[in-house]
């Protein structure tokens, strides 16, 4: 498989029945690909982007390993999206769709499904989740006109049964889908329905593709044994509960917040450790996060978000995040009368181990550590994490 963006290391984003691929194995490959690159660049065509390489190296390592079946994650959008190569996938797969990349893909919501429909292919099977209306009508109309059958997962197609775990985190899920039982391993309604719709393509491969051992059965043991990094993964139970989700765009942070309120217990104090990308907004997403958290029992770090293209600085974070709750006090004010908050409640700190430290340092017994803001800053900061205490939770 390969996915992007990798966390803390390049390597993490191909991988082979789990196993990612070895730095050797990468350094081969890599000179192939820069060969023909070079070759590109001498014959006056554009450069490669970093993306565009990356993903040559791990489509040549899939076909030079012979995989029986390769799942290739998109990195932006779709239609003119690098991994967008194959003339006859033998599915296509398209998770909810939200405003994310405007400045590539369009600022309505409509603009980027069409970009996202982009990966369909004549006559090949689309498998839609849950959409809102405006990118479900764009979807079945790329569909139509391409010939692609579509199955589709509605929300009313999934009954959530129960959370597992007797900490005071829940640590799994079970739903029942198209009269089967599943139980995942992840936390979040949008991870059951993420679920029910990898559940659905297993149906779609195993009846149309010929693929009979993706049963029912086997895929609901697979699902038990998903542990996704980052992605609302509780590090911590006790003495206080630490989380880290990769969220960084409105849907994202609005997930991220029903996922809290549904499975974390009821905190004593919000500690938010946060590193963000320059394009994104932060008073939008503090207003989510924040909405029925009380301003007196908050403190957030801001960090700078490492690796990323695009960061704002921890200075430039904490500025905009003090800004955003003086606006969020000033409008309960008016409505509670609650005393105005703010830039006594951040802390700025440029180094992300630094940060992650006095997050934790600030975090008290019931309370909650939340990391978040940037995929390319929880995965170093989920090491740094690891390096300095040992997780609390089975």
């Amino acid at each position: 498989q390969y996915v992007s963006p990798w966390l803390v290391e390049i390597y993490e984003s191909i991988l082979i029945n789990g196993t990612q691929i070895s730095p050797e194995e990468f350094a081969s490959v890599v000179c192939d690909v820069k060969a023909a690159a070079d070759m590109m660049a001498a014959e006056g065509e554009r450069h490669p982007t970093e993306f565009e390489l990356t993903t040559a190296v791990a489509l040549l390592h899939l076909k030079r390993s012979s995989v029986d079946l390769a799942i290739i994650e998109v990195g932006m959008g779709g239609l003119l999206d690098a991994t967008n190569v194959f003339k006859a996938p033998m599915a296509t797969v398209f998770q909810p769709i939200g405003i994310d990349h405007t400045r590539f893909l369009g600022d309505t919501v409509e603009a980027i499904a069409v970009n996202k429909a982009g990966i369909m292919k004549r006559g090949c099977p689309a498998i839609v989740g849950p959409q809102c209306p405006e990118a479900m009508q764009e979807l079945i109309r790329v569909a139509a006109a391409t010939a692609c059958p579509v199955h589709r997962v509605e929300m009313h197609d999934v009954e959530v049964d129960a959370v597992q775990g007797g900490g005071p985190i829940a640590l799994g899920q079970s739903f029942r889908f198209k009269g089967h039982p599943y139980q995942v391993g992840l936390l979040g309604n949008h991870q059951v329905y993420n679920a029910a719709v990898a559940a659905l393509c297993a149906d779609v491969l195993r009846e149309s593709r010929g693929l009979l051992r993706l049963t029912p059965e086997v895929v609901s043991a697979g699902f038990q044994a998903v542990r996704w990094p980052c992605r609302f993964e509780v590090l911590q139970c006790v003495p206080c509960s630490v989380v880290i989700d990769g969220a960084h765009n409105p849907q994202g942070f609005r997930t991220l917040k029903a996922t809290i309120d549904a499975h974390c217990p009821r905190y004593t104090k919000l500690v938010l450790l946060l590193g963000m990308n320059a394009d994104k907004d932060v008073h939008d997403a503090l207003s989510v996060l924040l909405e029925d958290v009380p301003l007196s029992s908050l403190e957030i770090v801001a960090t700078r978000s490492v690796r990323s293209p695009n960061p704002l600085s921890a200075s430039q974070l904490g500025d905009r995040a003090a800004q955003a709750l003086c606006r969020l006090a000033e409008a309960r004010a008016c409505i509670e009368g609650c005393v105005k908050q703010g830039p006594s409640q951040v802390q700025v700190v440029e180094d992300l181990a630094v940060a992650v430290q006095a997050a934790r340092a600030l975090t008290p017994p019931a309370g909650l550590l939340l990391i978040t803001g940037s995929l390319y800053m929880v995965g170093h900061a989920r090491q740094c994490f690891l390096q300095q205490a040992a997780p609390s939770c089975p």
